[in-house]
């Protein structure tokens, strides 16, 4: 297995572990074994991974899940050791245990009290370098006991605790991640829309991972455009798969990323782009030839040009318009795009750096 992990590009991996042959009572010591030497095996690869502990394959989380939850709590103490010895590897791990493919639906243990049991057990048998997950922003809501995701550091364990958004795409609401009633009538521990619970997510997702599965009737239509903002002020905008990797690749320098979900990528990427190029710049400051009245198309439209200079600017060098004199925006232009929003589009926002107080320093040499 670590010789074919490591010859693949991914570096964050899923690796999903059925315990229903445990239903019935304690994990066996040949199964302990068996697990210590998977990952053994797997931390001799240089991936991170995704950990889902579940007991049905099938969407038949309740017919496979033990009968008592005793058994669930006894499974999660068991594995102790395992997310100890091996945190290193683990990056985080999603769910607790229950549910329709360990998704948190399809399961006789998710009142609300049942979910703080379960959640406070993984809590106290992981280590705290290892994050946690939660189906939707409602469960985080319920599990944490707090509404709004603020000073998470404060708490016991909301500063671990991200989402994995499993429904992505499946309907309007993301099969049931997303309510259809207002904040003010669900209330503070309620489903709310998806417009609320979007807004919640950018909030708390600046601290905590944000991720999930895809699912779509159409995958040859439709498909996913993300807009990246580097801190150098370069945009980005192409089709992307959702993940977790903004929250690895320290190196990639984004401030802000959003993944629109719509039916024809090729169609929609220009209009998303030309929007969120202002909007991005009305939210962090940033100047960039990209938005200057100055860059233009060249005469064989294949390549831009600065009229004020004369000359080729390519795409990596847009960021001197952060010391350039010449800049200026066309406002009213600028407005229509921001007034227009994106508001029409299915979206996440996967990651957003507070608004910077100055300027990055920069070096054209």
């Amino acid at each position: 297995m670590s010789q074919y992990l490591c010859r693949d590009t991914d570096e964050l991996v899923l690796l999903q572990i059925n315990l229903c042959n445990y239903a019935d009572g304690e994990i066996s010591p040949k199964g302990m074994e068996n697990l210590d030497a998977l990952f053994t095996e797997l931390e001799q690869t240089d991936k991170h991974y995704i950990i889902r502990f579940l007991y049905d394959w099938e969407g038949k989380g309740r017919e496979k899940e033990p009968k008592h939850m005793d058994i669930i709590l006894k499974h999660m103490e068991q594995l102790e050791p395992v997310f100890h010895k091996y945190q290193e590897s683990i990056f985080i791990h999603q769910g607790i245990f229950v549910g329709d493919c360990g998704e948190m639906h399809g399961s006789k243990f998710l009142s609300d009290t049942d979910m703080k049991t379960l959640l406070s057990q993984l809590v106290k048998v992981t280590p705290t370098s290892v994050y946690l997950s939660v189906r939707t922003p409602q469960h985080w809501r319920i599990v944490t006991e707090t509404s709004e995701p603020l000073e998470l550091n404060n708490h016991e364990f909301a500063f671990r605790l991200g989402l994995f958004n499993d429904g992505m795409m499946g309907t309007l609401q993301d099969t049931g991640t997303y309510g259809v009633i207002n904040k003010s009538e669900a209330g503070d521990y309620g489903k709310w829309t998806r417009t609320e619970e979007l807004l919640f997510q950018e909030m708390l997702c600046q601290e905590v991972p944000n991720g999930g599965e895809v699912i779509i009737d159409n995958p040859i239509k439709k498909g996913l455009v993300r807009f990246k903002l580097f801190d150098n002020g370069i945009m980005d905008c192409k089709q992307y798969k959702i993940d977790y990797k903004q929250r690895l690749k320290h190196e990639d320098h984004s401030i802000y990323e959003i993944c629109f979900y719509v039916d024809n990528p090729m169609v929609e990427y220009r209009k998303i782009y030309d929007r969120m190029k202002y909007i991005s710049y009305e939210k962090f400051k940033i100047k960039n030839c990209e938005l200057c009245e100055n860059y233009v198309d060249a005469f064989c439209k294949d390549r831009k040009i600065c009229m004020k200079f004369d000359k080729d600017i390519p795409k990596e060098e847009t960021t001197r318009a952060i010391y350039c004199s010449h800049f200026q925006i066309d406002d009213e232009y600028m407005n229509n795009r921001i007034r227009e929003g994106i508001e029409e589009y299915r979206f996440d926002v996967l990651f957003c750096k507070q608004q910077l107080k100055e300027q990055p320093k920069l070096n054209f040499d």
